[in-house]
């Protein structure tokens, strides 16, 4: 594949949102960036739902006795999924810019069954 083609392929995961409609609206027929257009949603949507996931847990197990602490100590593992997150991140945009059609470590099969129904090729 030539670099024009695998340039908004790495603009999904470097420009996020604006990455995304770039794709969308200009390289529609581009494979590869709407490949990693999708794994580059399922992160961010990884990364929302992790810190939105945790707050209502650690809200949930505010209300029982030393619960709060069990709530701050749990947020040890939210850092643990963003690292996940970030170096899964930086997996895609190096997939991306060797126009590889592989998905991230982890998050990407999801990302993938997912974003099944969503076919813009």
């Amino acid at each position: 594949m030539h670099k024009p083609a695998r340039l908004p392929a790495f603009l999904a995961y470097l420009l996020l949102i604006f990455g995304w409609l770039y794709v969308f609206l200009w390289h529609r027929d581009n494979r590869l960036a709407v490949y990693h257009v999708k794994q580059s949603i399922a992160l961010v949507v990884a990364a929302v739902g992790t810190i939105i996931g945790w707050a209502v847990i650690a809200w949930l197990i505010s209300w029982i006795p030393f619960g709060a602490i069990l709530g701050a100590a749990s947020f040890s593992l939210v850092i643990a999924v963003y690292v996940l997150i970030v170096i899964d991140w930086i997996i895609g945009m190096v997939y991306a810019w060797q126009a590889k059609t592989k998905p991230v470590p982890v998050l990407g099969r999801l990302a993938l069954r997912i974003t099944r129904p969503f076919r813009y090729h």
